[in-house]
C-alpha cells in the first residue's frame, strides 16, 4: 500500500511539472527597434523534412508599426510536451540578424551568425488567428 501512495505521488508530479505553460506577450518597444521586415508567410515541411517558407504578402514599410502594435497586443502560452509542427500561415519577423516564426502553434527562431534554428512550441489564442487573417488580406 506504501507503494502505492508513493507511485501515486510520483505519477502526480510528473504531471504537474511535464504540463507547465508560460504566458507571455511580445513587447511593442523591442519589436519596432529591432525588426527590419515583416511577412505573411505559409510554412510547413516538405518530404525530404525541410523546412519550406513561401511569401503570402510581404507587409510594407508603412504598415510595420501598425501590425507590430497588434501584435504585441496577443497573449501566447508556451507549451511544455509534445513537439508541434510548423504548418500553414504564420508571422514572420525579420531582424538584422535572424527571423522568427510565429505559427498557430510554435515559434522557430532562427539566427544567422550560428545557423542555429530553436523552436517554441505555443498555444495562440483566436485572435492570433484573426490577426494572421486580417494582415494576410490587407
Amino acid at each position: 500500500m506504501k507503494l502505492y501512495k508513493i507511485l501515486i505521488v510520483l505519477i502526480a508530479m510528473i504531471c504537474l511539472t511535464a504540463c507547465q505553460s508560460t504566458e507571455f506577450q511580445y513587447d511593442l518597444n523591442e519589436l519596432k527597434s529591432e525588426v527590419i521586415s515583416v511577412e505573411i508567410v505559409n510554412a510547413y515541411y516538405d518530404s525530404n523534412n525541410l523546412l519550406v517558407i513561401d511569401v503570402v504578402r510581404t507587409i510594407n514599410q508603412v504598415d510595420i508599426e501598425e501590425l507590430l502594435i497588434d501584435f504585441s497586443k496577443i497573449q501566447f502560452t508556451i507549451l511544455i510536451g509534445n513537439p508541434q509542427i510548423t504548418n500553414g500561415d504564420a508571422l514572420k519577423i525579420n531582424y538584422v540578424d535572424g527571423y522568427e516564426i510565429v505559427s498557430n502553434n510554435s515559434i522557430l527562431k532562427y539566427n544567422f551568425i550560428d545557423e542555429s534554428m530553436t523552436q517554441d512550441d505555443i498555444y495562440t489564442p483566436k485572435e492570433f488567428e484573426d490577426f494572421i487573417l486580417k494582415w494576410k488580406q490587407e
